[in-house]
């Protein structure tokens, strides 16, 4: 409330002295069960003075990005709080979300034509075509018993047991 040396001319009631328990109730939930163990985006009405984002919660000090005045800046794992100045002073921010799936160290992904291939190596090879939410088909699963390791160190290896059959 001591920041708050507007209100009699905004003719409001001042700021409360500290935020209110359900606030804090609120901030904890968001904190404990959403970020960043998983999304969450909030889109809340009013407006700032200055545009600004802010890492929210528990983040590595050092890690913690440094952020101020832009809408192309970066990824980023964690709560964010997102400021920007009201519509009637030219204030706007586009916020793009993606849910990103992280894929284990030893999968890499390949498109030829219109197929998208994951290979796991060591685990499986998938081949998928068509919209988002379509199951893959699994090409084979590794049968380390046929691994062939060449002289010159190259590793040949069989995945079998595959969608229908499929055998890689």
């Amino acid at each position: 409330s001591d920041l708050d040396d507007m209100y009699e001319m905004e003719h409001r009631p001042r700021w409360p002295k500290s935020s209110s328990q359900d606030t804090l109730d609120t901030v904890a939930l968001i904190l404990a069960n959403c970020a960043p163990a998983g999304p969450i985006v909030a889109v809340l009405a009013g407006h700032e003075h200055i545009t600004h984002t802010t890492p929210l919660g528990q983040w590595d000090l050092a890690a913690a990005p440094k952020i101020s005045g832009t809408h192309r800046w970066g990824h980023h794992l964690g709560a964010m709080q997102f400021n920007t100045l009201d519509c009637g002073h030219g204030g706007s921010r586009l916020l793009e979300v993606a849910l990103h799936r992280r894929k284990p160290p030893n999968c890499h992904d390949m498109t030829a034509g219109f197929w998208t291939y994951r290979i796991c190596i060591g685990t499986e090879i998938l081949q998928k075509h068509g919209e988002e939410g379509d199951p893959p088909i699994l090409l084979g699963k590794h049968d380390p018993r046929q691994d062939h390791i060449f002289p010159n160190g190259t590793v040949t290896s069989f995945y079998e047991g595959g969608h229908e059959g499929r055998s890689t």
